[in-house]
């Protein structure tokens, strides 16, 4: 510190003497260059004395005694953020002697982290990002010099958990059980996972192909240095790649396995399924269940290879040819249907498949206010009905309002004065009805 105040006082001299009045403004400028690039090498030099000052048996502590806000500037600062940094709140490169936006947000971290020591017991719902009296009281039981004036504490660590969602762990404890978290070792650290992937003609786990055609074989791997295949493959593998597997008239199974630099494998296993006969079929070109609401149709498609002749069952029936499409025709009736198809092969063995329309019960409901079942409000309110009706063909309005209503809409009653029953009756393609109702009571 003395080199500095003397370095200072010296800059003074020269900065303001005659001679330097007599230099051209790109010497001073020069001049200034050099001794700001000495003033940064005495700050690194006072920052080691600094660190280096705060350490007993290797172990870093620091005693604090004074409140600092933003402005602040100093040693004091300079350890603050230490801490800071150790505490996990502020990162490295920003700890320097400035209490900056960075330390307030930092301190105001470190107080939400110990909320209950710090914030609770003075009554504060929010942190304040000042160092205080229950701050600093709370910095230094954690890093106070004097936890380890007597007791400098023996870490003791486990060994590293198995990777997982990229996060290893371990136990560190104290064998002198000093009573302190001082210089304890990371008990967490990043790590990755050894991953590989197969693929046939770009699926994964399982894929099928009909009987004599060719598949794809790829694999990506991460984290890994070597791999080796097995089941119906063989041998080393480099660590991504594809193969061309052609003329498939059996089933096999793929298995690849590669090791990370720690000995650790990830495996992957892909099932081709050769199929020697197919038959498909199809709901508006999907093979999920479809949902509709009643009195609408649906459109199948089916098409098989390697058969001979096929035939519909469930709710369709009848030969059919061995691709094709048509209509379901309107379904008005809430219930599953089922359609399948049967195709003979050449040996007589029947293949099949199936999809299945559910069409949903027709509903209605009506709303005041958002609200269903009843609403309560203040006498000469307004209140806003809704209603949206589903699988139905029209609505009339019943109770207190009445008139036909659309299948879905709302609208608006004004200065309501004594308790009201509305009630919306829809009819679906059948004639079949269904209603709800609300009710409005004045408070």
């Amino acid at each position: 510190m003395k080199k500095v105040i003397l370095f200072f006082a010296l800059l003074s001299i020269v900065l303001f003497s005659s001679s330097v009045n007599a230099l051209t403004e790109q010497e001073r400028q020069n001049l200034i260059n050099q001794i700001q690039q000495q003033i940064y090498q005495l700050q690194l030099q006072l920052q080691a004395q600094t660190q280096s000052q705060n350490q007993i048996n290797g172990i870093w502590c620091y005693n604090f005694s004074q409140d600092l806000s933003v402005g602040s500037y100093g040693q004091e600062v300079y350890n603050l953020k230490t801490a800071l940094n150790k505490e996990g709140v502020l990162d490295t490169s920003l700890i320097n002697y400035n209490f900056d936006t960075f330390a307030y947000d930092a301190v105001i971290a470190f107080q939400n982290k110990y909320k209950k020591e710090i914030l609770t017991p003075n009554g504060l719902k929010y942190a304040t990002g000042k160092v205080g009296q229950a701050t600093r009281a709370k910095l230094n039981k954690i890093y106070s010099c004097s936890l380890i004036s007597n007791c400098t504490p023996s870490w003791i660590c486990s060994d590293w958990s198995n990777c997982s969602n990229n996060k290893q762990t371990r136990k560190c404890s104290d064998a002198r059980n000093c009573n302190t978290v001082l210089g304890k070792p990371l008990e967490s650290q990043p790590c990755t996972t050894p991953k590989v992937e197969i693929l046939g003609n770009n699926i994964a786990n399982k894929v099928s192909i009909n009987y004599g055609e060719s598949l794809v074989l790829s694999w990506q791997s991460t984290n890994v240095v070597s791999c080796f295949a097995s089941g119906n493959w063989s041998g080393s593998k480099n660590t991504s790649g594809l193969e061309n597997l052609g003329n498939l008239i059996s089933s096999r199974i793929y298995n690849i396995s590669c090791v990370d630099a720690y000995g650790k494998i990830a495996s992957d296993t892909l099932t081709v399924n050769v199929i020697s006969s197919l038959v498909n079929i199809k709901l508006n070109g999907s093979d999920s269940t479809i949902y509709l609401d009643a009195g609408k149709s649906v459109k199948i498609s089916w098409t098989a290879e390697g058969v001979k002749s096929c035939r519909a069952t469930g709710d369709w029936s009848g030969l059919k040819e061995l691709s094709g499409s048509e209509s379901t025709g309107f379904l008005y009736y809430a219930k599953k249907y089922i359609y399948g198809i049967i195709c003979l092969k050449e040996d007589n063995q029947s293949i099949s498949d199936v999809v299945e329309v559910i069409v949903n019960s027709p509903v209605v409901t009506i709303k005041a206010n958002s609200k269903i079942d009843s609403l309560e409000i203040l006498s000469g309110s307004n209140v806003n009905l809704s209603w949206i009706g589903s699988g139905v063909v029209s609505c009339n309005a019943l109770g207190d309002w009445s008139g036909v209503k659309k299948i879905s809409g709302s609208e608006s009653v004004s200065s309501i004065l004594s308790s009201k029953f509305y009630v919306i009756e829809c009819s679906d393609n059948l004639g079949n009805k269904i209603s709800d109702t609300v009710s409005v009571s004045i408070k």
